[in-house]
């Protein structure tokens, strides 16, 4: 029981700190990119995870891109290439965050959908950040991402093409190509909020829909 209680009083007394981050590197199929992934454990006990993602190109470097916080144990993360014009971008998305990258400058874009449309935002300064839906009508509505307003760009409405999937559930992290693995569908925002509007529209009476607040589709 000592060692046990020694390891919950650390995880108290100092927190995510005291723990470290480990990585995973992988090419990007078809591109001169490599895809680094950063996880650090943030319970004692359950399969929760910090997460960052980051992009190499030759001799540059993205900033480490914060993911939001895995609070789901482990999983798998797809990623895509979006192509738009003469231009690539990385998106990279699993049942907590969509996140884009620019291929090119390596610029970074937190993703949000609701209604088919897509808003981006800019990177988040840590593991914890949120969507906001001003609106629950699709001409109306609008998004703030982190602390940012979020800018409606149709450009991410498609998914791109499928590359692979960086996977987790077999207890070593590994990135499986789509020639060896077919695409397993991993639900993005607006697919979730859609549920659960749909579960809260059972069990709320029609009398007591009318005038309720805005949407507001949260995640951690």
């Amino acid at each position: 029981m000592i060692p046990v209680f020694l390891v919950i009083l650390c995880f108290v007394t100092f927190g995510r700190s005291m723990l470290v981050w480990q990585s995973y590197q992988t090419p990007i199929p078809g591109t001169e990119s490599q895809f680094v992934f950063y996880w650090k454990s943030i319970h004692p006990f359950l399969a929760e995870y910090d997460r960052k993602v980051q992009l190499i190109i030759n001799d540059r470097k993205s900033p480490q891109y914060w993911l939001q916080t895995n609070t789901g144990g482990r999983h798998h993360l797809n990623l895509y290439i979006v192509e738009i014009g003469n231009k690539k971008w990385l998106r990279v998305l699993d049942e907590f965050s969509e996140f884009i990258v620019d291929l090119e400058t390596l610029e970074g874009h937190s993703v949000g959908r609701k209604f088919g449309k897509t808003f981006i935002g800019p990177p988040a300064e840590g593991a914890y950040w949120s969507y906001f839906w001003q609106d629950n009508k699709p001409e109306t509505i609008e998004a703030s991402i982190g602390d940012a307003k979020g800018t409606y760009d149709p450009r991410f409405e498609k998914p791109g093409k499928f590359l692979g999937t960086l996977d987790a559930r077999t207890g070593s992290l590994q990135f499986v190509p789509v020639f060896e693995r077919p695409e397993e569908h991993i639900r993005t925002q607006d697919e979730q909020a859609e549920e659960m509007e749909e579960s809260v529209e059972q069990i709320v009476p029609p009398d007591r829909r009318e005038g309720a607040p805005a949407s507001r589709w949260t995640f951690r």
